[in-house]
């Protein structure tokens, strides 16, 4: 499961501190191992989920479940009937332990760790090579993160390890579409939320980079087919002026699913509704005034 929410909203604590002391609860005899992305924040939850677990109303809640008397580390801690809590950072070791349930919180820390390739490629070889070769048959992953980066743990896997059928539970710091709710446009916790009205940072070098190649290829293809239709196929000109009409319409649409994310334009982050439907219904429009001749020569 992939549970993806904005900063400071209390996902760490409901996913990361009181679900294992629930988890635990429930079955006292198995392994939870809990990852974010240093040691220091790590050890900060273990202490915590020992707290809850050693809690009297945990323990009334679950009678079941009563820690050992040697778990006076934060870092571990089992229980009488088994079972066992295991925090660590970020690319830490947890050789010779194995986990009914893998917990990654927050594995990337900011926005500047997520720009870096070598973090996010050294967080996907630590979660390929060792985070889950510790599962155990039949375990269960909790991945919970804000999203930083398509790169980031989240989209690679989605990219990657679509075989292992994610579920993918997302809110949104503002709604992207009506939920049950809230409306489109609202935000998840309106008391925190502080929208800029305008992006934070353009990517200027990369944005001229980008826009001059595919201008430059899009001047290429235009004249290109010009010559074909005239000088190859001799084409009368209104229907050449046609068929640059419906190049133009198809191309320059078909270019915002280009370059609107890094990864296959097919897969995920998929684009709103609006924008689908809105690019779908210009298509369908060109396509119907070029076979009726409405404002343009017909293609016969």
């Amino acid at each position: 499961m992939i549970l993806l929410c904005p900063p400071r909203h209390g996902k760490s604590l409901l996913a990361a501190q009181m679900f294992p002391a629930w988890y635990l609860g429930r079955h006292p005899d198995r392994f939870a191992i809990s990852a974010s992305y240093g040691q220091e924040l790590a050890d900060d939850f273990g202490r915590k989920v020992r707290n809850l677990v050693s809690d009297p109303l945990h323990r009334a809640i679950f009678p079941g479940c009563r820690l050992s008397d040697d778990s006076s580390s934060m870092r571990r801690f089992n229980t009488t009937a088994g079972g066992s809590y295991y925090a660590v950072g970020r690319g830490g070791p947890i050789t010779g332990r194995g986990a009914h349930l893998l917990i990654i919180d927050d594995p990337i820390k900011d926005r500047e760790e997520a720009q870096s390739e070598a973090i996010r490629h050294g967080l996907h070889e630590w979660y390929s090579s060792v985070a889950y070769t510790r599962l155990q048959p039949g375990a269960a992953i909790v991945l919970i993160q804000t999203r930083w980066h398509q790169d980031d743990l989240a989209g690679w896997l989605l990219r990657e390890h679509v075989e292992e059928g994610w579920e993918v539970v997302s809110f949104p710091a503002i709604a992207e579409r009506d939920e049950g709710f809230r409306r489109e446009g609202e935000p998840l916790w309106p008391k925190s939320a502080t929208v800029a009205p305008r992006p934070v940072r353009w990517e200027m070098d990369r944005v001229l980079t980008i826009t001059s190649v595919l201008g430059t290829l899009a001047l290429i293809e235009s004249f290109g087919l010009l010559y074909l239709a005239d000088s190859v196929m001799h084409l009368e000109r209104p229907l050449i002026q046609t068929v640059l009409f419906l190049r133009l319409v198809v191309g320059g649409h078909l270019l915002l699913f280009v370059t609107r994310s890094k990864g296959p334009c097919w897969r995920p982050p998929y684009p709103a509704r609006i924008l689908l439907w809105a690019i779908l219904g210009t298509q369908a429009f060109a396509a119907l005034m070029t076979a009726f001749g409405w404002l343009v020569p017909a293609i016969s």
